[in-house]
């Protein structure tokens, strides 16, 4: 579904710019360019939040604790 997606941003973004450059739209480029940059700045905060999230998981640390338990118990 990825390759949609993406196939969809840069389809929009081609048209944009196409409309731009033949003077059918007088947008900003910082408009004509947006499918691409926000695409990207959205997969970047939903990436940092997903990251966060895992980092401060609880359910990350009893974990950790337990894989260190079991390693300290083989090297005994």
């Amino acid at each position: 579904m990825k390759n949609g997606k993406e196939s969809a941003i840069i389809s929009v973004f081609t048209v944009l710019l196409i409309l731009k450059l033949v003077d059918v739209i007088d947008w900003s480029w910082w408009y004509i360019t947006l499918p691409i940059w926000g695409s990207v700045a959205i997969g970047l905060f939903f990436g940092l939040i997903k990251a966060f999230n895992e980092a401060n998981n609880p359910k990350n640390e009893i974990r950790k604790m337990i894989k260190e338990k079991e390693k300290r118990k083989k090297n005994t």
